[in-house]
């Protein structure tokens, strides 16, 4: 079977909330903290990849990769579709599950899920979820899910384009060309598959504190996702900061 490898995507340089990350989540967790220990069970499978850029403020995340025993590559900053291409390339893989670290509430029954499709031998350049809008996930604000791409396909669209907007945002060139790539989407869970008032990513401050309210009820309560969402029904400050932010950051 080809060679896969988990690249989680870090940095702590954001405009809207430095340090985002890093900073205390869930008691003295952090984010990355949390989004790490979720795929440590994967490690014994797959190569497990903390990577960032090669800028100074970033060299911190290094010690999250020696805590956790897990891999470290840094690579450009700006450019982090070449980013992800040199990682792919150093560690010898044909496909990148690759993970956004600003995503808390990530569920790995979904990354399941996709890593069936993968283990199935069925080729593909890119494989996520969909909404019922035909938008990768990636695309949404719901922040659960993971996506597949080869690193064949990264290389090819680094080559491909010039565009600065791809560079920052790494699948979009292969998913926006489907006839140039492969690429599969599955319907995204029925509970969030029309939903377009949810966001579980974190951005800014408001964004951080929601998810922080809601993973700490969440995790005391041993909740599942559809028990969050059932909470943020009934929380209308949540939801309006939700709507709020979906509408500022619509990507």
């Amino acid at each position: 079977m080809p060679k896969a490898g988990i690249i989680i995507q870090a940095r702590t340089g954001s405009t809207r909330l430095p340090g985002k990350i890093l900073l205390p989540f869930l008691g003295d967790d952090s984010i990355l903290d949390i989004i790490i220990r979720k795929l440590l069970p994967y490690k014994n499978k797959f190569p497990l990849i903390l990577a960032t850029s090669n800028d100074e403020k970033d060299k911190v995340l290094k010690s999250y990769s020696d805590k956790y025993d897990i891999m470290f590559f840094a690579g450009s900053e700006d450019n982090v579709l070449e980013r992800f291409v040199q990682a792919g390339k150093a560690y010898k893989l044909d496909n990148i599950i690759r993970i956004c670290s600003d995503n808390p509430f990530l569920e790995t029954k979904y990354l399941d899920i996709l890593l069936a499709r993968l283990e199935e031998k069925k080729e593909f350049d890119y494989c996520s979820f969909k909404t019922s809008k035909g938008l990768p996930v990636i695309k949404s604000h719901l922040g659960l899910f993971v996506e597949i791409v080869s690193t064949s396909a990264l290389e090819k669209a680094l080559n491909e384009t010039n565009d600065s907007f791809y560079f920052e945002h790494v699948t979009n060139y292969i998913y926006v060309n489907p006839e140039m790539f492969k690429v599969v989407l599955i319907d995204a869970p029925e509970l969030v598959f029309e939903r377009e008032d949810l966001r579980f990513t974190v951005d800014n401050e408001s964004d951080f504190e929601n998810m922080a309210r809601l993973y700490g009820t969440a995790t005391s309560k041993d909740w599942e996702i559809e028990d969050v969402i059932l909470q943020i029904e009934q929380n209308k400050s949540i939801k309006n900061s939700m709507i709020t932010n979906i509408k500022k950051y619509t990507k």
